[in-house]
């Protein structure tokens, strides 16, 4: 079945696509195992890095974040998603974005810790 690109993005923004689920697991019943190459020191380096650089981090993003809203194509994506197309739910999804990444260079990435999931049966 060959749908249009415009079907697609249809599909992609209906009300039963927002309610259903990409999967079948709670993320409470999820078991957070890091793969055989996390390199655990390499990781508190780059903790480290966005530490010692956090404001030049933070006006960075903010800066693509601003430069990104002059593209037509990703303005009309977010105001598709009926997440982001007002002043003030963009506002609460990128500062929610923002501050799950401040969580990821603060804490020790492990299960049960903020920067990870939650330990099953929670």
């Amino acid at each position: 079945m060959d749908l249009s690109a415009e079907e697609v993005v249809k599909g992609l923004l209906s009300e039963a696509a927002y309610a259903t689920p990409s999967d079948n697991v709670r993320v409470e019943d999820l078991e957070m195992k890091l793969p055989k190459w996390f390199d655990e020191a390499k990781f508190n380096q780059g903790r480290r890095f966005f530490s010692d650089f956090c404001i030049a981090h933070t006006l960075s993003l903010i800066s693509g974040f601003i430069a990104v809203l002059a593209v037509p194509t990703v303005i009309k994506v977010m105001i598709g998603t009926q997440r982001s197309n007002t002043p003030y739910t963009a506002y609460k999804r990128y500062l929610s974005t923002y501050l799950h990444i401040i969580t990821w260079a603060s804490h020790d990435l492990k299960p049960g810790s903020p920067a990870g999931p939650p330990r099953g049966g929670r």
